[in-house]
């Protein structure tokens, strides 16, 4: 297992506590999604090697808590020209 695995894994594994919901918990259809997205996402980022890493709370609902991605919707997966690809899922249909 990777780091970026590893990663997923361990942020993946902590229960909702307080009152706080994990978005990537569990084995659920959308979890999964969401898992898959922020991996293919941060797999593209370390080939990158970008210099710095933003991280971002309170997932939005068109943002991260449909895509997996911090400050990424599901719209922005499919119209920004750095994150698009055909590896991401989404969890709503694209909208035509």
């Amino acid at each position: 297992m990777n780091k970026i695995d590893t990663f997923i894994s361990r942020l993946s594994s902590v229960p909702k506590t307080n009152g706080t919901t994990n978005l990537y918990f569990g084995d659920s259809r959308e979890s999964e999604i969401r898992k898959n997205n922020l991996r293919v996402y941060l797999n593209k980022m370390k080939a990158v090697n970008p210099r710095f890493l933003i991280l971002g709370e309170a997932p939005g609902y068109k943002g991260c808590r449909l895509s997996g991605i911090a400050f990424t919707s599901e719209r922005v997966l499919f119209e920004n020209p750095f994150l698009k690809m055909n590896q991401y899922s989404l969890l709503m249909k694209k909208e035509t």
